[in-house]
């Protein structure tokens, strides 16, 4: 079972920077990003919402109305992660 922070630990950590040590599930080694909310896993205790600074993607959608077509481009929503305290610790690195 993955260890937690406490309540106080958690909101403290808000606004921290960090990087990905390893790379991580579309989350590539050296990653920055920053721990934007701190979330209540009950009895388990708290994790930390990490906010990835990752390259958005921008996809095009195409549609063809008779004679007319149209480019919709559009770029998909910030990656966020929630970590346990022991995974914070053996994943990622705190930055200054």
């Amino acid at each position: 079972m993955n260890a937690c922070f406490s309540k106080a630990e958690a909101k403290s950590q808000v606004g921290s920077r960090v990087e990905s040590a390893h790379d991580l599930p579309e989350v590539p080694a050296g990653c920055h990003g920053r721990i934007t909310g701190a979330k209540d896993g009950g009895i388990r205790g708290w994790t930390l919402r990490i906010e990835w600074d990752l390259p958005r993607r921008r996809s095009e959608m195409m549609a063809h109305v008779g004679e007319f077509s149209f480019n919709v481009p559009w770029r998909a929503k910030k990656l966020k992660s929630d970590f346990s305290r022991s995974e914070v610790e053996r994943l990622l690195r705190q930055l200054g």
